[in-house]
């Protein structure tokens, strides 16, 4: 069991007045329930442990639904009785320490701190020393030999006990514990704001804001992708975002927004512009390399009839500002949007534009790519297997064939309606033959209806046969499965869309008996 303990027995002297700085309200709540909701959201921690004084002891357990234990007169005593408790009421393996007035932890630290005490004794929060270091009996001090220790804490719980002595003279817990144990300092966590004066209460208020306004773009498939790929130049980028998004409501006439949630290589947001109407504006993460070739792949298809208007961009900003409209989900395969859709694919095959040169994705060159790049998880042989085989029908079937400017990525999901007409948003551009914008499409309407995959299949297939033969539209629905099963082993966490996609080829080659 992971127990999260708070020390809430301080009495504020420093700050004054009548009530403790832990109870105190910040932006309507009280610190100390900015650290309990924080530990809530928590996926590793299974207790939370207040220590507490009356009358606030009661007043904690009813309002915020959390044990609670009566602290001492001294830090080191109301740790002590904390740890007490702990040892008497939970079969505890693991220990994190909270001060009741920082407010800006995060269930995610307290994640990373539990995690990393599967390889060390203690993980500690300490923070470089960055001003000029003095000492009343030494004249020159190295500071790059001294650091500052802070709350939160974490221990294995039985090495704490053992060894914690509450009559110690040491300001540090992590002092007592002897010195062959490992501990891993976390000099990550800068904005670790104590409330010891009222400036600090100014302060932690506009932190918390900061901290507010950057929680909107914590989009989870963005961060599983961007994040993982890109992680420095992520989480600068989302620090940007704020100040960003304040200069493009300034230049595109809008207010309030919503993010969608499910973006996935950037922000996507939905706003009312005073000039345009409704409107959706996209941020592009300017190190992905992507903004300059959309822009241009809505210019050059501007008057096909196929695209979402662009209304306008901004390359300061990687910005798109674009047309809205009702999104992808109404752009499923069946017989309510067939006509819509005959009409959409009539429109883009005839607009598709022949291309050779160099300055987009070569579909083929990323797919060779591919062969060499070890793909992820438990299914990488099996993904190796399908990668060689897309090559192989790439060669045999589309390698003296004439290649296009794709949109690249015409699938349901990137399907808006306007006005009953549907059109296409968020363009890759690859450089391939036309039979790979039909297969991206099928591919997706595959996923999306596992369980009628078969008669999806068969479907789609006949659809498009109007603009290709079905042989080679087997061929590139193959390809470009196997295309998307490697790329989401490095886009996704889990297995759960490779699965999907290794059934969706299995089912293809059932339909075709092998004879592709």
């Amino acid at each position: 069991m992971n127990v999260a303990m708070i020390l809430s027995g301080g009495v504020g002297k420093r700050l004054g007045g009548n009530v403790p700085k832990q109870y105190l309200a910040i932006k309507g709540k009280m610190v100390i329930e900015y650290v309990v909701d924080a530990i809530k959201a928590s996926k590793t921690i299974d207790k939370i442990l207040v220590v507490a004084h009356e009358p606030y002891a009661s007043m904690i357990s009813h309002k915020l639904g959390v044990d609670v234990c009566l602290g001492g007169s001294e830090r080191n005593i109301t740790l002590k009785k904390g740890l007490d408790y702990v040892k008497t009421n939970y079969n505890c393996d693991n220990i994190m320490i909270f001060d009741a007035v920082r407010p800006l932890v995060t269930a995610e630290l307290a994640d990373e701190y539990m995690d990393r005490l599967s390889s060390f004794d203690m993980v500690l929060t300490a923070q470089k020393i960055t001003d000029s270091l003095g000492c009343y009996d030494a004249h020159e001090i190295d500071r790059e030999r001294y650091y500052l220790l802070q709350s939160p804490e974490a221990y294995r719980f039985e090495n704490l006990y053992e060894y914690f002595d509450e009559n110690s003279k040491l300001t540090e817990v992590a002092q007592q514990l002897p010195e062959r144990l490992t501990k891993y300092l976390n000099f990550d966590f800068a904005d670790n704001i104590k409330i010891t004066y009222k400036y600090d209460l100014v302060l932690a208020e506009q932190l918390l804001g900061l901290y507010e306004t950057r929680s909107k773009f914590d989009v989870k498939r963005l961060k599983e992708y961007l994040g993982k790929n890109y992680p420095v130049e992520t989480d600068q980028w989302i620090n940007e975002l704020p100040q960003i998004i304040d200069c493009l409501k300034y230049k595109w006439q809008f207010d309030d927004y919503t993010i969608n949630p499910n973006s996935h290589f950037g922000i996507i947001m939905r706003a009312n512009s005073r000039r345009w109407g409704d409107v959706v504006v996209k941020l592009i993460p300017p190190f992905i390399g992507r903004f300059e070739g959309e822009v241009e792949l809505y210019r050059r298809y501007a008057n096909s009839g196929v695209m979402c208007p662009l209304y306008d961009s901004d390359a300061t900003f990687c910005a798109l500002l674009i047309k809205c409209g009702d999104p992808g989900d109404c752009a499923d395969f069946n017989d309510e949007n067939f006509v819509g859709l005959r009409r959409f694919f009539d429109r883009l095959n005839d607009s598709f534009i022949a291309y050779k040169d160099k300055g987009f994705n070569n579909y083929r060159e990323i797919l060779t790519d591919k062969s060499s790049i070890k793909a992820c998880g438990k299914n990488a042989k099996v993904i190796s297997d399908y990668v060689n085989l897309a090559i192989d029908l790439f060669d045999r079937y589309f390698e003296c064939e004439d290649t296009y400017l794709l949109l690249g990525d015409a699938h349901k999901y990137n399907l808006i309606k306007d006005g009953g007409i549907f059109l296409a948003i968020d363009p890759i551009g690859y450089v391939a033959p036309k039979e790979i914008e039909f297969a991206r499409f099928i591919g997706t309407a595959l996923t999306e209806n596992l369980d009628e995959a078969k008669n999806t299949l068969v479907k789609t297939v006949e659809f498009f046969e109007k603009y290709s033969d079905r042989d080679k539209l087997i061929a590139a629905l193959i390809i470009d499965v196997a295309f998307r099963l490697h790329n989401t082993t490095f886009e996704n966490d889990d297995d759960v869309l490779a699965d999907k996609w290794i059934y969706v080829l299995g089912v293809i080659e059932e339909y075709t008996g092998g004879a592709i």
